[in-house]
């Protein structure tokens, strides 16, 4: 009966994006991006648009304060006229051009392109902080925190960047005016977590729990060269690869073989103290889903501002040389590039697809609001037509948790009982035991089959492979259980006094 009510009032649970209450009443979150998530909730929810043409203005709004931004950094260290500033901008989105994966994360619809705007953003409030500006404390202090919950880890790469600003700005004497932005920043961000760690439960997001994250023990790995450490080696030079980060040596060359204004060398010190720490990224934090390189993008943008800054600044007076400087260098990126292009994994359409297909069998059964298991968050839970038991691990922490268990996993799955549990590879290797286990076949029917090629015959572990979406026998619209005789009851009257009885 519980199981049954549990259906009816499905409508009534919260849930923003990657943030929900699962069946149990326990408060999931997946999300990496805490901005990201503010962003929703301010924003996605209010206004009445598909998420796809919320992605496209996202992009075009992002993109257009990035390149706004990356014209001030290079008008505000060479003092140009705004037509050759205009030209270093046009340089410098060449030079991220080359990038592929740039280019593909910058307009994926994730936090991708918020992410090089808030931090080229933060290097330029620093930057002006340093060099005198008169800065409202108000709006950059709100900035800086927006900079630091970008994603969840934003305070990773920004302490060191802030640590140097406080360094240049104690050598300057300057006034401790200018720290107080920085300051503010850090208070709110403090307090930003405090809040999100009473909502959640913890500080650190189902994020790492799913992907085993320990920061203690990959630190632990890399003060003493742990072998294991070859696996985040392999990550590194595909982020440094797919990144141009060859651009790194490249500006560090630049600093110690030409002679630079007071100015550049407080951007060259601010600049590489918010590299430095994406360096050890891939050790630190490790791995991320569907690309390894996505989360080096950021360096991409800020090694090429200054390369172009550089060369701008050294080279202005000899244009022929500034050129030959610039194309070299882009040819060297280029050839340096490992691929150029491959598939991010995955396409939007799949599970556009297979969320329609899902919706088609939950109208056909005249089941309102399913709960559906699978893994995938994001496209199935935006529009609110279902309620989502993410297989994937990312928005269930119970699952995340106990990853490794599969008695628990098949124990959970069938408390939960949903409706509907779509399987697809991957996953149907991951949770092979419960797609193999008898009793599991006997409560659900196969009703549509996936048609993508598996690339494998069998799992690993020898498990059949099964692919495609099975509904809860059940809940079958003519079923004669007493679960779909009380759902039908609820469906046509939801009153204290049918509840009572």
């Amino acid at each position: 009966m519980m199981e049954s009510l549990r259906l009816v009032m499905q409508k009534n649970w919260i849930d923003f994006g990657f943030i929900g209450v699962n069946p149990s009443g326990e408060i999931e979150e997946g999300f990496s991006s805490p901005f990201e998530f503010l962003l929703f909730a301010l924003v996605y929810q209010t206004i009445p648009m598909h998420y796809s043409d919320f992605f496209i203005i996202q992009w075009w709004f992002t993109t257009f304060l990035f390149g706004f931004v990356i014209y001030y950094i290079f008008k505000t260290i060479l003092s140009e006229s705004d037509s050759f500033v205009l030209f270093l901008v046009f340089l410098c989105s060449v030079l991220l051009s080359i990038s592929y994966t740039f280019l593909t994360w910058h307009s994926s619809g994730m936090e991708n392109p918020w992410l090089h705007f808030f931090y080229l953003l933060c290097l330029l409030i620093l930057f002006g902080l340093v060099e005198g500006k008169e800065l409202s404390l108000a709006k950059n202090s709100i900035l800086l925190f927006f900079a630091s919950i970008v994603r969840i880890e934003s305070v990773y790469h920004l302490s060191f960047v802030f640590i140097i600003f406080f360094v240049i700005l104690y050598r300057q004497r300057s006034s401790v005016r200018k720290i107080y932005p920085v300051l503010m920043a850090i208070i709110l961000w403090v307090i930003f977590f405090v809040i999100r760690s009473l909502y959640f439960g913890k500080i650190f997001p189902n994020t790492s729990t799913a992907q085993d994250l320990s920061l203690l023990e990959n630190l632990n790995h890399l003060f003493t060269f742990n072998p294991s450490l070859i696996k985040n080696w392999e990550i590194f030079k595909i982020g440094f690869k797919q990144n141009l980060l060859l651009l790194i040596p490249i500006n560090l060359g630049l600093f110690l073989f030409f002679r630079r204004s007071n100015r550049e060398l407080n951007f060259f010190y601010l600049s590489f103290a918010f590299l430095l720490p994406g360096i050890f990224h891939p050790f630190l934090i490790g791995n991320f889903r569907l690309d390894p390189a996505r989360p080096m993008t950021w360096m991409l943008a800020i090694s090429s501002v200054l390369f172009i800054a550089s060369i701008g600044s050294i080279f202005k007076q000899k244009k022929f040389i500034f050129i030959l400087v610039f194309l070299l260098t882009c040819f060297i990126s280029y050839k340096n590039y490992k691929l150029k292009s491959y598939d991010l994994c995955c396409s939007a359409k799949i599970f556009e697809d297979r969320k329609e297909t899902i919706l088609s069998i939950s109208k056909q059964t005249e089941i309102q609001l399913p709960l559906v298991a699978i893994a995938d968050l994001d496209v199935m839970s935006f529009e609110k037509k279902l309620n989502v038991l993410d297989l994937g691990y990312l928005g269930n922490q119970f699952l995340a948790r106990n990853k490794n268990d599969s008695k628990l996993i098949k124990s959970y799955i069938s408390l939960q009982k949903p409706e509907i549990l779509e399987i697809h590879f991957p996953w149907n290797c991951v949770y092979s035991d419960l797609m193999n286990d008898r009793m599991l076949l006997k409560d659900y029917r196969l009703v549509y089959e996936n048609s993508e090629e598996i690339p494998i015959a069998r799992c690993p572990d020898g498990g059949k492979i099964h692919s495609g979406i099975y509904l809860n026998r059940s809940m079958e619209q003519n079923a004669n259980t007493l679960d779909r005789k009380i759902y039908d009851q609820f469906v046509k009257d939801l009153s204290y006094q049918q509840l009572k009885t």
